[in-house]
């Protein structure tokens, strides 16, 4: 965690360890009966019961460097993370599984990366600030409708809506 002004810090992952590239950022099963898994932090998430996987040693993180060598987030990766803002998912990301950011209450704005191939709806869950959605249009499985409906291209089917948004226009 590289600490910048005041208490704000950047959560940096780095893009390689030991000399071997890091493409996954994931989690640790806790318990296969109940589901629970830790999140990057050793936190336990279960969404089931209302757990996160907030500290307060989590409380100054606002923002998180993802290396492009990243290709799969994995489940519950980066929950809890409360006072998280913004994210800008690099563009090799090709999945983003679920709970990824969940919890993430203050999170505002996401952007999609252009390789996005797998999507689970549940990735924001608990992001009930999230309002605006963007996604590079190169990206050949989604689209972004309103600035926060994420659209199969296509299908044109519904994937997920932003929690933050009040009005919506659902397109034909």
């Amino acid at each position: 965690v590289n600490t910048e002004e005041g208490d704000a810090a950047t959560l940096s992952i780095p893009s390689e360890i030991d000399g071997i590239a890091v493409t996954h950022i994931g989690f640790v099963e806790v318990s296969n009966d109940t589901g629970s898994i830790q999140n990057i932090f050793g936190n336990v998430v279960d969404s089931d019961n209302g757990k996160d996987g907030y500290a307060k040693t989590l409380k100054g993180i606002r923002s998180i460097f993802i290396p492009d060598s990243v290709t799969d987030i994995e489940r519950a990766c980066f929950s809890g993370l409360r006072y998280l803002r913004s994210v800008e998912i690099p563009d090799n990301v090709r999945r983003l599984r679920s709970e990824s950011f969940y919890g993430c209450r203050r999170l505002r704005t996401v952007k999609l990366p252009a390789k996005l191939a797998e999507f689970r709806a549940d990735a924001f869950n608990g992001c009930t600030a999230l309002k605006t959605l963007s996604i590079s249009s190169d990206n050949e499985a989604f689209e972004i409708a309103d600035n926060c409906m994420l659209l199969t291209k296509q299908e044109q089917e519904l994937v997920f809506v932003t929690a933050g948004k009040r009005k919506l226009e659902i397109p034909e």
